[in-house]
């Protein structure tokens, strides 16, 4: 019931404000009538009405709280939107950084013994060339390979703090103004 009234309120307020100032403004005349044989100055108009001045600075100053009230609710659902997209973006990067950093794990762990077994050998034969070069081959790709996880990373980290903004995404690159390079 109380929501039924605060929507007609809500939508028609000003009409009914409006009615009530009208109503006062007629009642107030008929009684100027009903006293008219007494002579009024402007100061006794001006009295008579001031309470209806007061009522129509009254409903503006409603109207404006009103609109007011209306916006900062808007500004509140919106910052609890916003909010929550915050929390889903972390609990994202959360599970992205726990993804990689198992699969990281799951990887370097095996890379870790290749190059430990590599420096071994390396030791082991140092006077033979063949074996060195094939050595160096195989730490280099796993300098590769790190880097590679390194690289993935951080792209997907990226990709979670960044995510793609339609509006950004859509607009096009600011073109350098005529005669810039």
């Amino acid at each position: 019931m109380q929501n039924r009234i605060q929507h007609i309120f809500d939508k028609y307020g000003i009409v009914i404000a409006g009615l009530v100032i009208f109503l006062y403004y007629l009642w107030s005349a008929l009684d100027m009538f009903q006293s008219s044989h007494e002579r009024r100055t402007i100061q006794g108009f001006v009295f008579q009405f001031d309470s209806l001045i007061l009522l129509w600075l009254l409903l503006l100053t409603g109207m404006k709280l009103h609109s007011l009230r209306k916006k900062q609710q808007a500004e509140q659902e919106r910052f609890r939107e916003i909010a929550l997209e915050h929390e889903v973006q972390k609990m994202r990067l959360n599970l992205l950084d726990d993804v990689t950093s198992l699969l990281t794990d799951a990887i370097h762990n095996p890379l870790a013994v290749i190059s430990i077994s590599a420096g071994s050998i390396r030791e082991r034969f140092a006077s033979d060339n063949e074996i060195i070069g094939s050595l160096d081959r195989i730490e280099g790709a796993l300098k590769r390979l790190r880097e590679v996880l390194t690289e993935f990373h951080k792209y997907e980290t990226k990709k979670i703090l960044n995510p793609v903004r339609p509006a950004v995404a859509e607009q096009p690159e600011p073109q350098p103004a005529p005669g810039v390079r």
